[in-house]
């Protein structure tokens, strides 16, 4: 009785936190640079204000990577910032933390990636953030919507995706 009890308890809790995205086994990280364009993503505070944004990525020679991310809006640039990306755990080379500075850090999680590199889905711990990214400013709609299906199918609120607009 009491294990079933504190199931019961733990039930309503565990229900509330999605499970981590699972990343995907390896990344080339020097295919992986390049410009993306930013097809989709969950709200949050630092694209509030953005149409549409980028990212570019450099290989340092230390081995971590140069990020330059651009808000854009009415197809000007509004911002830009500069991080430091770093694979955390050689044996988890798709997850990686972000620094842009002492007020900003996260994870960055590659949880999809196109065998041509040519598009990439981004997220972190809980499921909590999401990125759609694209090598061309306007993906193929057949293969975003397959994308959007297989996120669905994972686990993510797809509901929350927001669409930038090129």
């Amino acid at each position: 009785m009491k294990i079933i009890f504190a199931l019961f308890l733990f039930l309503p809790f565990n229900l509330c936190f999605a499970a981590d995205p699972t990343v995907v086994p390896s990344v080339d990280l020097q295919r992986y640079t390049g410009l993306w364009y930013q097809v989709a993503h969950f709200p949050s505070f630092f694209l509030n204000g953005c149409d549409s944004s980028t990212a570019n990525y450099t290989l340092n020679s230390n081995g971590t990577i140069g990020v330059l991310n651009t808000c854009f809006k009415n197809k000007s640039v509004k911002s830009t910032i500069q991080g430091t990306a770093t694979v955390v755990n050689p044996s988890e080379p798709a997850k990686l933390k972000v620094d842009f500075g002492f007020f900003a850090k996260g994870d960055y999680w590659i949880v999809d990636l196109d065998s041509n590199y040519q598009w990439a889905v981004v997220s972190g711990p809980g499921k909590s953030s999401l990125f759609i990214l694209s090598r061309l400013a306007n993906i193929d709609a057949t293969t975003l919507s397959s994308i959007v299906l297989k996120l669905k199918n994972d686990g993510f609120d797809v509901s929350k995706i927001v669409y930038d607009k090129y």
